[in-house]
């Protein structure tokens, strides 16, 4: 079994050479594709917030999805790491000035006077990879496992399908989620 290190790395450089139109196009299609699954919709019909995150380094981007929920008059929030843990903010404008570059050259909420992370009912989870059961494997911060743990979420992940990985290393506190979503590439894609 290969590392979570090993795995990182390699995912890592597979999301490197996603081509930027690509993502683009999945991520316009995504609400569409989520919409489409009846799990999905049941467990929108009962969440009023909905928490996102801004994509990074090839992954797919959220903000067509983030768009038709506030359309659903649903409201969305991206997290801001502060020290050790992640709080959410709630979102309403998705333009550049409304975020600010992070601690880890992610955008985050520049509004930050009222957290709502205690009233999120649902999450796109970001990941690196995901076994076949959604277990997933994060960046390493930890950021995520400990925000998750903290709550009783319904949680999806959205990923290409060469982040699926059977042979993922899996520890006891890695979370996995309630429902993946893997998206199909193909290798011309990818370059």
């Amino acid at each position: 079994m290969r590392t979570k290190s090993e795995v990182r790395s390699y995912i890592k450089q597979r999301l490197s050479l996603v081509d930027g139109e690509f993502a683009e196009a999945i991520g316009q299609d995504l609400p569409d594709m989520l919409m489409g699954l009846d799990e999905f919709k049941e467990a929108l019909d009962r969440s009023r917030r909905i928490a996102l995150y801004r994509a990074i380094e090839g992954e797919i981007p959220m903000d067509y999805l983030a768009l038709s929920l506030l359309k659903m008059g649903k409201k969305v929030c991206f997290p801001k790491v502060c020290g050790d843990r992640m709080e959410f903010f709630d979102v309403s404008d998705l333009s550049d000035s409304s975020f600010l570059e992070g601690r880890y050259g992610i955008k985050e909420p520049k509004d930050t006077s009222d957290p709502v992370t205690d009233l999120i009912d649902m999450v796109l989870v970001p990941g690196l990879a995901y076994n076949e059961e959604g277990t997933r494997l994060g960046r390493g911060g930890g950021y995520y496992d400990r925000f998750l743990a903290s709550g009783n979420m319904y949680t999806v992940a959205v990923c290409y399908d060469f982040q699926i990985d059977s042979d993922i290393p899996v520890e006891d506190h890695d979370i996995t989620v309630d429902l993946l979503l893997p998206v199909e590439t193909s290798d011309d894609e990818e370059d």
